[in-house]
């Protein structure tokens, strides 16, 4: 019995320790969840993911307007054959992205290519596109950008 009692206690020990030095992650990195919200034309290496709920102090009756910011990792080849085929597009004039404490997940590639513009906008410095080919329903509207670390920007909204 007594030995019974120190296996369950070391058990509960380790689960706690174990739990204390998991760090949340302030997104997602599941590929094939991800899959549920964009048409991913090829696989990518990695992603980052996080569906923002807007306007959510707001209570209200019906379906509410969501924003996926996503960052897709691709291999050079693959990168290169998405960003040659957005780019036949006409670039969109993204003037605004809202600054918010929530974009710390973001990498540096990324964050690079946001200046601040007053306090509490960014504007894009890197050419942005209509964001079509990764379109899925609900997410129909949004841009992307892609950096020189092979990753795709993407922001997409649902209405």
């Amino acid at each position: 019995m007594k030995e019974r009692i120190k296996i369950v206690v070391f058990s509960v020990l380790v689960i706690i320790c174990f739990s204390c030095n998991l760090k949340e992650k302030d997104y997602n990195e599941n590929i094939n969840e991800l899959n549920e919200y964009i048409n991913n034309i090829e696989k990518p290496r990695n992603v980052k993911f996080k569906i923002y709920e807007l306007n959510s102090n707001v209570s209200r009756i019906g379906p509410s307007d969501n924003c996926l910011v996503a960052i897709l990792t691709y291999s050079k080849d693959d990168f290169l054959r998405i960003k040659n085929e957005i780019v036949k597009e006409e670039p969109v004039d993204i003037k605004f992205i809202k600054k918010d404490d929530k974009l710390a997940w973001f990498p540096k590639s990324v964050t690079d290519e946001f200046v601040l513009k007053g306090d509490l906008y960014y504007s894009i410095k890197a050419k942005s596109y209509k964001a079509n080919c990764f379109y899925k329903d609900p997410y129909i509207h949004g841009f992307c950008f892609f950096t020189d670390q092979n990753e795709i920007f993407l922001s997409l909204y649902a209405l």
